[in-house]
Formats: structure tokens, C-alpha cells, sequence
């Protein structure tokens, strides 16, 4: 557990290094040269080394290294289990004589490259870009769910080159995606065509279903399927979303934890801040791309863990999985224009505090295969 801690502290910080520098750089306050170069390459080489060389760390690693060493017919993908873009992948990695690490070397490069970008296109906000995303646990999920935690991310940089009229890069990020998981082919054009929606406005009744479907997600969803028999599929696979149950802090008498509460108290907060602070601001950041999808992920989260269809988790991980990205803006952009708690930090000093004490009690109880945390012993 101690050396889980000091790794993904040494990526968080040195993404964090990266992140003022950039700024700074793209600023011109440095000068170019030898300075920027090594600081535009130095946390894509450490993420790479720590997560790509990772053994065992992740709840689906042996799944992958049965996937990598498994030979598939290229003539006849029908039979591969995985994405094709995936198998040109491993084919690639394959017919250059390399073992199983790579793919986890390959996967964690990209995913870092992807990730940075997001921290750049965030602009004042990437620092708590950054913060969220390792604490709202995507990090951790990422290690779980490789080629979906890939995928999320370019799903976000598709949908924001997308609405930014860049059909190239958007072109280039759905690929990418789609290379890693299938799902997000549905996930994409829903973001966008929900991004053009007006949610915010029945924020009341929003917030009214986000209690109901907290509270009683169970007995809704087995209601739903009393109803729709023929869906007979569901419950037949374990579920993704496993961030419901064990990685809340939980009280010793309550079955219901204290994390889910405040959890959910935060997503309420978002939602009935974002028209408020937007409205007071200029700065158009990523949330304004994401807050229905975020809305949408917030309502449904509690059904799909309920549910355990893995489909229908699959989907809503590129929902909720853009928490770090709304929460951040909002965070940010109520520090310059919010009410009074909001300018004077209170709520931004509670949330972070929530968020970090639920990453540390997460990786405590090795979330997600997230810990203990060890090399492949064949390279160190």
C-alpha cells in the first residue's frame, strides 16, 4: 500500500509540475527550447514507466494477458473478444516479438497523451482537472478497465473538437476510441446530442429523481424488470460500477455510507450552481460540453449499479466518468464570480477535502486492484 501511495503521488505531482509549466509556457513567460521540451515529455515517460510496467495491479490485468497471449485469426475478428483497433494493436505489438507488457506500456502511454491534452484545453481549471481526476477515481478505474479508461478520455476530446467545429481531431479521437472500446460508438453522437439540451432548467425535478434513485435504485430497477420480463439478461454479469459499494467511507451502525451521502450532496451542489455561476462568468470551460452528460450519469449511476447489465455500466462510465470535469469549472469559476462561500473558498477547501480522504481510504482498501502495488520483476 505504501509503495501504491508513493507512485500514484510521484504522477500526480509530476502531471501537477507539468501543468503550471505548460501554462507558463504557453503564456511565452519561459522561453522555448531544451526547458520545454523536457517538460512536455517528462510525465508522459514517468506515467508510462510506473503504469505501464505494472504487474498484476488492476482488476482485469490477467484478462489482458490472456487477451495478448491468446493467437486470434486476423481473417475471421468475428471471433476476437476485444475491439478490432485493439487486436491491430496487439498483432502489431506481437509480430515485433515483444511480450505481454507492452500492451500495458502502449495503453498508458496513450492514455497519458490524452489525458494532458484534456489538462491543457481545461486552461484555469486543469490543476483541479488534475486533482479530480485522480480522486474522483477515474485513475483508479482506469487500472481496471484499461481500453474503456482510454476510451473515456478521447470521448471527451472527440465531443469538445466536436462542438468546436475541429472535425479532424474529432475524427481522429473517435477512432481512438472506438479502438478501445466499441461503446463509445454510442456514446459520442448521445453526448453531443444531449450537450445542445437545457437540463439546468428542471433542476428541481432533477435533483428530486437523483434522492429517489439513491434511495431506492434497487427496488426501481427490479419494478423495471417486472415490467420488461423479456430483458431477462440482466444481473447475469458482475458489475463495473463497484465505486457504489466499497469505496465510500461507511459508518459502523449505518448500512448506507457516509461518502455516498456526500458524494451525492456534491452532484446536487453542481447542479444547482452551474446556471448561477455560468451566468456570472465569461470563461466557457469543458463543463458547458459536459453538464447534461454529467446530469444524465448522476440520474442513472445508481440504476446501472444496481442493474449489474454490464452494458448499460459500460455506457454510463463515459457519463459520470466526466464528474472531473464539470465539478472542476464550477469549483473554479465560483471562486471568481460564485456568492460569498464560494469566493472565500469554503466549499472548494470541503470538496477537495471529501475527494482526497476517499482516494486515500479507496487505495487503502486497494479499489479497483488499485493496491498493493508491484513491478514485473522480469524488468526490475
Amino acid at each position: 500500500m505504501t509503495l501504491a501511495f508513493s507512485l500514484y503521488s510521484l504522477i500526480f505531482f509530476s502531471i501537477l509540475i507539468w501543468a503550471y509549466y505548460d501554462s507558463k509556457f504557453k503564456n511565452n513567460t519561459l522561453s522555448a527550447g531544451f526547458l520545454s521540451s523536457f517538460f512536455k515529455f517528462y510525465p508522459v515517460l514517468i506515467f508510462t514507466i510506473i503504469i505501464g510496467f505494472r504487474y498484476n495491479v488492476g482488476g482485469d490485468f490477467p484478462t489482458y494477458v490472456n487477451y495478448y497471449n491468446e493467437q486470434y485469426d486476423i481473417s475471421d475478428p468475428s471471433k476476437v473478444p476485444y475491439e478490432f483497433g485493439f487486436f491491430l494493436i496487439i498483432s502489431t505489438l506481437q509480430s515485433l516479438g515483444l511480450d505481454y507488457q507492452s500492451i500495458f506500456i502502449v495503453v498508458a502511454a496513450v492514455q497519458i497523451i490524452l489525458l494532458l491534452k484534456i489538462i491543457q484545453l481545461s486552461n484555469e481549471s486543469r490543476f483541479l482537472v488534475l486533482f479530480f481526476y485522480f480522486t474522483t477515481l477515474s485513475f483508479l478505474e482506469s487500472l481496471n478497465v484499461m481500453r474503456q479508461g482510454v476510451a473515456v478520455l478521447a470521448v471527451v476530446l472527440a465531443v469538445y473538437y466536436f462542438k468546436n467545429k475541429n472535425y479532424l481531431n474529432f475524427i481522429l479521437n473517435s477512432v481512438i476510441a472506438m479502438c478501445f472500446h466499441n461503446s463509445s460508438l454510442f456514446a459520442i453522437p448521445i453526448i453531443i446530442l444531449i450537450s445542445n439540451l437545457n437540463f439546468i432548467k428542471y433542476r428541481i425535478f432533477i435533483i428530486l429523481l437523483i434522492f429517489i434513485f439513491n434511495v431506492f435504485s434497487i427496488e426501481i430497477f427490479k419494478f423495471l424488470i417486472s415490467i420488461i420480463t423479456e430483458l431477462g439478461v440482466f444481473g447475469k454479469y458482475s458489475g463495473y460500477l463497484e465505486v457504489s459499494s466499497d469505496l465510500f467511507i461507511k459508518s459502523k451502525n449505518n448500512s448506507i455510507s457516509i461518502g455516498l451521502i456526500i458524494s451525492t450532496f456534491t452532484d446536487i451542489y453542481i447542479i444547482t450552481s452551474y446556471q448561477r455561476v455560468k451566468k456570472n462568468s465569461n470563461y466557457r470551460g469543458l463543463s458547458c460540453y459536459f453538464i447534461n452528460a454529467f446530469i444524465v450519469g448522476t440520474l442513472m449511476y445508481p440504476l446501472a449499479a444496481a442493474s449489474g447489465f454490464i452494458t448499460l455500466q459500460r455506457i454510463m462510465m463515459y457519463f459520470y466518468g466526466v464528474k472531473y470535469l464539470v465539478i472542476s469549472d464550477i469549483l473554479m469559476k465560483g471562486m471568481n464570480n460564485g456568492n460569498w462561500i464560494e469566493r472565500k473558498g469554503f466549499m472548494l477547501f470541503i470538496i477537495l477535502t471529501f475527494y482526497l480522504v476517499w482516494f486515500i481510504a479507496a487505495v487503502s482498501i486497494g479499489a479497483a486492484g488499485s493496491s498493493p502495488f508491484k513491478f514485473n520483476s522480469s524488468y526490475f
